[in-house]
């Protein structure tokens, strides 16, 4: 089993679908079209877009694989008022948020038997959660009882 992982910010391009289609409609390649930077658009503005980018990737992609990311969302910008009221803006970071896309990869894996495989390749990431490093625990203690 091959994955393959497209990545885009916007709206796929004519050219861009084009060239796409055709590579894992001729092969046995799992396909995931990740919308990054979604923290850039309103809630609208990103339900809009999945739709527009489920429609046109319909003949080579399900739905479900289309994921939206924000793998490094800039800053928001707040406004912080002082004692004296005056209004004084500031940036604040905000947190990555892969989850869909976290969660799409362990059902696509655990669906090809592969979780195991996915679980030893994730030790060596720099950024493990709890969830995952449990998930280790558990495979390896299934692995260690057979």
């Amino acid at each position: 089993m091959f994955l393959l992982l497209l990545a885009t910010d916007t709206a796929l391009s004519v050219w861009q679908r084009m060239a796409t289609a055709p590579l894992w409609l001729q092969l046995s390649y799992s396909l995931l079209l990740v919308l990054n930077k979604s923290d850039r658009y309103s809630e609208n503005e990103l339900r809009s877009l999945l739709a527009h980018l489920q429609q046109r990737c319909a003949e080579f992609l399900e739905p479900e694989n289309i994921l939206p990311t924000s793998a490094d969302p800039c800053p928001e910008t707040v406004i912080h008022i002082g004692e004296a009221g005056n209004e004084h803006p500031g940036r604040r970071p905000r947190k990555q948020d892969i989850s869909k896309l976290r969660s799409r990869l362990w059902q696509i894996l655990g669906k090809e038997g592969k979780t195991l495989a996915a679980l030893n390749a994730a030790l060596f990431t720099s950024e493990l959660d709890e969830q995952i490093t449990g998930k280790i625990v558990l495979a390896r203690q299934l692995v260690t009882e057979k």
